[in-house]
């Protein structure tokens, strides 16, 4: 897996294990692709806890500030991406905000959908509040989804699997069928729809650099990079381990942590609230 932090991050480093070497006429490469790795020290660095699935700026925060940063491995796949890490027994535990279409509820349906009930429990994370991420005074007058159809708005999209894409795609869906327009027809008429970051930061920089008139991202870094937030929705973003990892100590040190956050410490807090059942598992 690469590994891929908040936008000028410097310490993701300290997640890596080495470097690979591809070649420049290399557009992508292909899952399972054997390429050149080099590692940073003789012997690839041993890490205790393997963290797959969704970005967030609170949770990097948490792994600094606790010191587990450093005995961590964190690559940010997506909240698909995690569950999929989860069911091939490669992820100890996996961040998910993961909206189900069918009865709007976050992550718990998915634990069926992945064939995962008994085989992992979702322990109770935190809310975090996302929305639209504009230029300050938000020229383009961004209302709504609906605007995304406009042909002078450029959208900076997340990368296919994560949970605020399934957010954006279920809200276009539904404009889409309001409107009588063929879904497969939504990403040539939405300008910047196959424009697709990991992170959300770099949703922030795309707007900041105007690459984009507008994104999708937590709050947090709309103030981050001196731009405009307009509110959409609280997500539930929660964490999913497999059973048989739940007595592995670094696992439980991260639950023990979780639990004892203190998310008035954070500089960005208002944007995150904390349950009273965080670090339990999910009814």
């Amino acid at each position: 897996y690469p590994v891929t932090m908040s936008s000028g991050s410097i310490y993701g480093i300290a997640f890596s294990d080495g470097f690979v070497e591809l070649s420049e006429e290399l557009d992508i490469v292909e899952e399972n692709t054997t390429v050149p790795f080099y590692a940073f020290t003789e012997r690839a660095r041993s890490r205790g806890l393997t963290i797959i699935g969704s970005n967030d700026p609170l949770l990097e925060y948490m792994l600094v500030k606790t010191g587990l940063v450093y005995k961590s491995r964190l690559l940010n796949t997506g909240s698909t991406g995690g569950w999929t890490a989860v069911a091939r027994g490669e992820a100890d535990i996996a961040p998910t905000h993961l909206l189900d279409e069918e009865t709007g509820l976050y992550n718990k349906p998915f634990l069926d959908k992945y064939g995962l009930r008994g085989r992992a429990l979702l322990i109770r994370g935190y809310d975090r509040l996302i929305g639209f991420i504009v230029k300050p005074g938000n020229p383009k007058g961004i209302k709504g989804f609906e605007d995304f159809f406009r042909g002078d708005v450029r959208i900076v999209n997340r990368t296919r699997g994560s949970g605020v894409r399934v957010y954006i795609d279920i809200n276009l869906k539904k404009i889409a069928l309001d409107r009588s327009i063929p879904i497969d027809r939504v990403n040539a008429l939405i300008s910047g729809y196959t424009y697709e970051v990991k992170t959300h930061t770099a949703v922030a920089h795309a707007v900041k650099t105007e690459k984009a008139d507008v994104g999708v991202a937590v709050g947090y870094v709309a103030e981050l990079y001196g731009l405009d937030f307009i509110p959409l929705t609280w997500e539930e973003y929660d964490f999913l381990i497999p059973r048989s990892r739940m007595d592995k100590l670094e696992v439980r040190e991260f639950i023990e942590k979780l639990r004892d956050l203190r998310v008035s410490e954070f500089k960005f807090a208002k944007y995150y609230r904390v349950p009273a059942n965080i670090g339990s598992p999910r009814d």
